[in-house]
């Protein structure tokens, strides 16, 4: 098992002690061969940033590990998973995107938002071939008629630890965001960006109005649950992603949804005009967004 692992003296490393499951004395960052970065962001919780920062998540349960997405390289997925858990593994995705999906042929159980799965052989598949073929990567055939279907009213049982579904349609027709109440932690994919804007442009995305009335019904659920820590699915553009100067700093937060829904209403409500010709964007507050011009209906 540690094989896997690329060690220097320059890096700083994890140090676990057992007390029924993995205690933290610190907060390092461990690195891979590979490039992928794993930290701790709660007991038993991680995440993980491939070499082409792609974020996911492990939430180890007293019977089960959760896998929320999986990234997007060329090696394997699972011999680094099983360096942080011995619990069998299942995975949650929260959009049908190969950025967050590519390595589901991994896993004997998976979990996927309904619409996503009901919408895959349309646009989302044809998202999925494009971008795999742009990284070069080899072709997979992903079984989405064989996961199990997510909704509102999905909770994920991991002995112990029980993990919420919210619906949060928009960047795909099914997108999700998980839950995890034991350690306050909210795991939003692309649902909401995750820092710098939230990509609407691409084929499949839903159009302005219907995300604008997506984001008021997940609002409805966030508000109680306002101070939890929010994990986007590309959290280096929390930082601004090396493009948007050292001081940029901007995590998803409610108010970020907040004014990610304000700034939909005011684009229908021609309030304000986003700029650009090809993708347009748009800003408000801490919130951005880039969308096609035929969405903003």
């Amino acid at each position: 098992m540690i094989s896997i692992w690329s060690i220097s003296a320059a890096q700083t490393f994890l140090h676990f002690r057992r007390k029924g499951g993995f205690s933290i004395e610190r907060e390092p960052i461990k690195a891979t061969e590979y490039g992928d970065r794993i930290e701790p962001v709660a007991d038993g919780v991680y995440h993980i940033d491939d070499a082409h920062a792609q974020s996911f998540y492990l939430i180890e349960g007293g019977e089960r590990a959760l896998v929320i997405d999986t990234g997007m390289e060329a090696r394997a997925l699972i011999p680094l998973l099983c360096t942080l858990t011995e619990k069998p593994f299942v995975l949650a995705l929260t959009h049908a995107h190969p950025d967050h999906m590519y390595h589901a042929d991994e896993f004997e159980t998976v979990y996927l938002g309904r619409a996503d799965i009901a919408a895959w052989k349309g646009t989302l598949r044809l998202v999925t071939d494009v971008l795999v073929g742009m990284r070069k990567l080899p072709k997979k055939k992903f079984l989405v008629e064989t996961y199990v279907p997510v909704t509102g009213r999905t909770n994920i049982d991991l002995g112990g630890n029980v993990i919420e579904a919210l619906e949060a349609p928009g960047h795909t027709p099914g997108s999700m965001m998980y839950v995890d109440h034991q350690h306050r932690c909210i795991f939003t994919g692309d649902a909401v960006g995750s820092g710098m804007f939230v990509l609407m442009a691409l084929p499949g995305c839903l159009k302005l109005s219907d995300y604008r009335d997506s984001l008021a019904r997940l609002l409805k659920k966030l508000e109680p649950i306002a101070d939890y820590r929010m994990y986007g699915g590309h959290l280096n553009q929390e930082r601004g992603a090396g493009e948007r100067g050292e001081d940029y700093y901007n995590p998803v937060t409610i108010e970020v949804v907040r004014d990610l829904y304000t700034l939909c209403d005011k684009l229908l409500k021609k309030e304000l005009l986003p700029q650009g010709k090809g993708f347009l964007s748009a800003k408000y507050g801490k919130a951005e967004i880039q969308l096609r011009r035929d969405q903003l209906r």
